[in-house]
């Protein structure tokens, strides 16, 4: 129901006591009515129109990384505050990808306390074939932690939101600066086959 308001649009009477002005090609203005009683013999015209409610602020919430919910908090219609924590998220995939990145670190780690050994008590030459597969090794130990750690943090890991997408690109490079993979993996094949067996053929 809507009473004229002037050249300009309408003003439309709501059953809760408040009022909506319409102007033509804006959007709804909502304003506050204390006494807004209209009687019937007063109304000169019923209009009736299509649109959309929408909301002053929409919020969405979202996973900051993808997992399995261990705990919801809130219910469907719930309202919440900022900062107010709506779900827990089962650790479990992040604690194994933990451990994970933990065992290739060290790893890549002993290698090189191993090669820096021999060169230090055989020369650089004993160590070469070591150097090479430290070269192969350590890199590839890296770009597999930060991989991890990207997918755990989710959209926000390739952003600049974090540091993990300058730091997949840095040490995915190093596997190009001081020659390709390609190069030291034959190098330490050819070490390989030219040693001694530790045990004899039969």
């Amino acid at each position: 129901m809507s009473l004229p308001s002037g050249d300009r649009g309408v003003r439309v009477a709501l059953a809760d006591g408040s009022a909506v002005a319409w102007e033509p090609g804006q959007k709804i203005a909502w304003t506050p009515a204390d006494n807004f009683d209209i009687a019937k013999e007063n109304l000169l015209r019923q209009v009736s129109t299509n649109g959309k409610v929408e909301p002053i602020q929409e919020f969405q919430a979202h996973a900051a990384a993808p997992g399995v919910v261990a705990k919801l908090y809130v219910e469907v219609g719930d309202q919440v505050k900022p900062g107010t924590l709506l779900v827990k998220m089962a650790d479990s995939q992040v604690q194994q990808q933990i451990a994970e990145s933990r065992l290739e670190i060290e790893q890549a780690r002993l290698l090189c306390h191993h090669t820096s050994h021999v060169i230090d008590t055989q020369g650089n030459k004993a160590a070469r074939h070591l150097v090479a597969m430290a070269k192969v090794a350590v890199p590839r130990a890296a770009t597999q932690v930060i991989d991890r750690a990207i997918q755990i943090h989710g959209g926000a890991g390739v952003t600049d939101v974090t540091p993990l997408a300058a730091m997949y690109a840095w040490h995915r490079a190093m596997r190009l600066f001081d020659g390709p993979d390609e190069v030291h993996v034959r190098a330490i094949a050819r070490a390989e086959l030219n040693r001694t067996p530790d045990l004899e053929p039969r």
